[in-house]
């Protein structure tokens, strides 16, 4: 964080985020809480970066399929890890890994376009499963439609930052909601 405080470049920030994710990740994963930062949290120092900066990266995190998409990283990095302490089943959906995954495809355009495909088509095919292994259970996340898809691929070419995009799909996804972590009342409502 000091580094981006000295720079005020939005890859340090976004640096910072994805190290704290990650250890934030191994200490849900051990059932110990720790506190996240906030979408809103991003969005006011992502506007106050592109005010400083002259630049508009804020303007990613209000498109919708960049929404959808991190919200389905938030649900196979945190949620389902939830979701597993009290069935084994949430178990197959956990996508462990995820954070690396994205930060080393977010390269280039083209690995992170090959990775948000392969993400999605993955995410959508577990779900599938689990709605077949499970039939008289709801499925716990909705899908991702391929309008998402398209937005986002779109947002990598115009944007021609992948850096940028990626690290901001994934700092945006595992961020808490603005709701007091959504998390836990979105892991009752599936479990009931």
């Amino acid at each position: 964080i000091i580094r981006f405080l000295n720079s005020n470049n939005p890859l340090d920030l976004l640096n910072f985020f994805y190290e704290y994710n990650l250890f934030r990740i191994s200490q849900i994963a051990d059932n110990k809480r720790i506190r996240s930062y906030s979408q809103k949290t991003l969005e006011v120092v992502m506007n106050r970066l592109d005010k400083t900066n002259k630049t508009q990266y804020s303007e990613i995190l209000k498109k919708e399929g960049f929404k959808n998409i991190a919200k389905a990283i938030r649900n196979v990095a945190v949620n389902a890890i939830y979701l597993s302490r009290r069935n084994d089943e949430y178990k197959k959906i956990i996508h462990f890994g995820l954070a690396s995954e994205l930060k080393r495809a977010s390269l280039t355009e083209k690995t992170l376009i090959e990775w948000l495909n392969n993400f999605c088509s993955t995410y959508n095919a577990n779900l599938d499963r689990f709605a077949f292994a499970n039939p008289d259970k709801k499925l716990p996340f909705s899908k991702i439609k391929q309008d998402d898809i398209e937005n986002m691929m779109n947002l990598i070419e115009d944007y021609s930052q992948p850096r940028i995009v990626g690290s901001l799909l994934l700092a945006y996804g595992l961020a808490s909601t603005s709701k007091k972590e959504e998390v836990e009342t979105e892991v009752e409502e599936t479990i009931e």
